[in-house]
């Protein structure tokens, strides 16, 4: 077993608000009525926050974990709901799992063929994740499986994994001609490949990954782009046969061993916090023991080439990744932004955000290469160019991405169109804004960060009892 427990700071064990500290007095106010989130702006923003662990590698830890020799301990799993379909996946398929009395899940692992044959389909919510990575662990084992989701995932693209896995020797299918979930999965033995992924996705990577060591030879698979490397960063620390270099990943048969892991916060949701402080004056926050993986901190630089006040730490590793704090400051003078090509993939999740900042900057701001948007839980190009004109900003939509006029953002009321990142994004820059503004459904943040409007009271001074809760 590998011994990989985070050694950096643990948050304060005082309560149900242990995660949030807030220092300093309250300017605007926020609550959630009837699934909308309320925010009389500004907000300042003032403590520290330890978040919820990073959900790209809680999947991946609960699906290494599943396949492992021995009995592995998670701790600081996401809550959101994407997790618990991969949760759900796991015990669907056998995986014998439990909840201990400090919170870590116990995942008891019997190597890649400990998974049973499933006896209903599985449903995978939400999760992309679920569904492709899922895909990808099923290709291998001798067994029928149906990977079902709901109305937003069935209209996700699935030709992408369906393509490759069948190349490898599984029989995949989708509807619509093999482009659509419900997929229908007949695995078996697997022939490694040499295969041009045709998107920059890290979830198809994760799914080919996890196929090829469950193959015979080796697998090679290039990428169009770099993306973020968790599934081989992880699977390295737990010594499986692979290399990466860049665009390029060889896999060779092999499985992880067990490991015991707290997994370091989401920057991806923190960088809802970071955007909320640049815009909300006398902000001052820190965010402690975050995911610190360089392929996710294009972030970190966006932020700071627009102006933003924000710095790093790193403290340590855990199971191959870096983790560390991150402090933020109000940010008053902000620049445009211009995201294309490579950065484009590396800053996928974060595009709503960044466009919601860059909203209050009276300069032009581009965005583009960004088609893959179209495909999320929502059209999020479409969405957001629509939801940015409600709240006064002039927009220019491209099919493949668009353009911020300027002229900055205005307190007002839109739409979460069941994407959680549209409906985090906009209730971060809108906390900064003169007046009230509503963000309706609002429990869409259930999906990734259902603490996001916890966390932003307390920072903000507000009581969470006011504010409730998204789930």
């Amino acid at each position: 077993m590998i011994d990989s427990r985070v050694s950096g700071p643990e948050p304060p064990d005082a309560g149900p608000n242990a995660r949030s500290q807030r220092k300093g007095a309250n300017l605007g106010h926020m609550g959630i009525e009837g699934g909308s989130l309320r925010i009389e702006g500004p907000l300042s923003l003032r403590g520290e926050v330890w978040l919820p662990g990073d959900k790209s590698i809680s999947h991946r830890a609960l699906l290494f974990a599943s396949v492992a020799d021995g009995v592995s301990s998670i701790s600081n799993l996401s809550s959101g709901d994407d997790v618990l379909a991969t949760r759900n996946f796991l015990s669907v398929v056998g995986v014998d799992s439990s909840v201990e009395d400090d919170g870590a899940t116990r995942i008891a692992g019997n190597g890649f063929a400990g998974f049973l044959q499933p006896t209903t389909a599985i449903d995978c919510g939400n999760s992309g994740t679920t569904m492709r990575i899922g895909a990808g662990l099923l290709a291998g084992r001798p067994h029928f499986a149906v990977l079902n989701g709901d109305s937003s995932l069935r209209k996700r693209p699935m030709s992408r994994v369906i393509r490759p896995l069948s190349a490898m020797g599984a029989e995949v299918t989708g509807t619509d001609g093999n482009r659509f979930p419900p997929l229908v999965i007949r695995g078996g033995s697997l022939k490694g490949i040499e295969y041009e992924v045709e998107v920059a996705s890290a979830q198809v990577k994760g799914a080919l990954i996890l196929a090829g060591l469950q193959a015979s030879g080796e697998t090679t698979l290039r990428l169009p782009a770099i993306t973020r490397d968790h599934s081989e960063r992880m699977l390295l620390a737990l010594g499986c046969d692979l290399d990466s270099h860049e665009n390029e990943v060889r896999v060779r048969p092999s499985q992880p061993c067990a490991f015991d892991m707290r997994v370091p916060g989401d920057i991806s949701s923190a960088a809802f916090l970071m955007a909320a402080a640049a815009v909300c004056p006398g902000s001052h926050i820190a965010l402690r023991s975050l995911s610190l993986n360089p392929s996710r901190l294009a972030i970190v630089d966006a932020l700071k080439e627009m102006g933003v006040e924000v710095e790093t730490a790193v403290e340590g590793s855990v199971v191959g990744e870096p983790f560390g704090d991150i402090e933020v400051s109000h940010s008053p003078k902000l620049s445009a932004i211009d995201v294309s090509g490579s950065a484009a993939a590396l800053l996928i999740d974060e595009i709503p955000v960044l466009a919601c900042l860059a909203a209050h900057v009276p300069e032009r701001s581009s965005f583009r290469d960004l088609t893959e948007l179209r495909g999320k839980e929502s059209d999020r190009i479409a969405v957001l160019c629509e939801e940015l004109q409600r709240v006064g900003v002039e927009v220019k939509e491209f099919e493949d991405g668009f353009e911020l006029m300027g002229g900055g953002m205005l307190a007002g009321e839109i739409g979460s169109h069941g994407d959680h990142r549209i409906a985090m994004a906009f209730a971060s820059a809108l906390a900064g804004c003169q007046g009230l503004s509503i963000v309706t459904g609002f429990e869409a943040a259930a999906v990734s960060y259902p603490e996001f409007a916890r966390d932003l009271a307390l920072l903000a001074g507000v009581d969470p009892v006011e504010v409730g809760q998204v789930r």
